[in-house]
């Protein structure tokens, strides 16, 4: 119990003496170097020949004020850096009027039966995977169709502007073009005589690029009964 007391007598008397101790004391280290060229970090100075008493505490100095000076003026054509060449010189893009969309653009002055127009240029175009049906309703004894299928095709197209976009095949073996026509963003003339039912399609392998659709638009037509299908 004693031996107790006593221990708790002398923590005691640490706790209040610790407040007495100089703070300088115990903030301050020292470091120096001796004369192998050893660095030494101690509470003590170092021997009196080795007066090097350094604190590890570094000193900073507050950051100088920096002057604010205003911009310079900046004046019509006055340049304030010598301009420099681009490391990569840039090629401007075309323009859109310089880009061309299509191939051949005119006026449709004439049809070819079903198969194709004849432009105001005097170029004559055929119709990509639309065939004439004159042979197939002959062949079934509906030769009067014709005149409605021919009647209809010049409704569309006669008179009218037209954009031709042509295929991997741009001439027939008698010089005339083969194509794709827009009748502007209203018709894809090839696409609309098949759905209306005035045309048929080649069903046979082939590398033209709407085959397949021409081929539902020609199916779908005749499921409907319409054009020459109306029988």
């Amino acid at each position: 119990m004693r031996i107790q007391l006593l221990k708790s007598l002398f923590l005691l008397i640490a706790i209040v003496c610790i407040p007495l101790i100089p703070a300088n004391s115990l903030a301050e280290e020292y470091r120096w170097v001796d004369k192998k060229g050893v660095l030494h970090f101690s509470d003590n100075p170092p021997p009196d020949d080795l007066k090097a008493k350094q604190p590890l505490v570094m000193e900073v100095k507050p950051l100088e004020a920096v002057e604010e000076k205003p911009l310079p003026e900046v004046k019509s054509g006055m340049k304030l850096w010598p301009k420099k060449e681009p490391l990569v010189k840039t090629v401007p893009l075309k323009s859109q009027e310089s880009v061309k969309l299509y191939d051949i653009r005119g006026k449709v002055v004439q049809i070819m039966g079903l198969e194709g127009v004849v432009l105001d240029s005097g170029e004559k175009v055929k119709y990509i995977g639309v065939r004439d049906p004159s042979k197939f309703l002959a062949k079934n004894g509906l030769s009067h169709r014709m005149k409605e299928a021919v009647s209809f095709h010049e409704k569309l197209v006669k008179g009218k502007g037209v954009t031709v976009l042509l295929g991997q095949r741009k001439r027939d073996k008698k010089g005339n073009y083969l194509g794709h026509v827009f009748l502007g963003q209203q018709a894809f003339i090839n696409a609309e005589l098949l759905r209306e039912g005035y045309a048929m399609t080649e069903e046979s392998p082939s590398d033209f690029e709407y085959q397949s659709l021409f081929i539902r638009l020609q199916r779908d037509a005749q499921e409907r009964g319409v054009g020459i299908w109306n029988y």
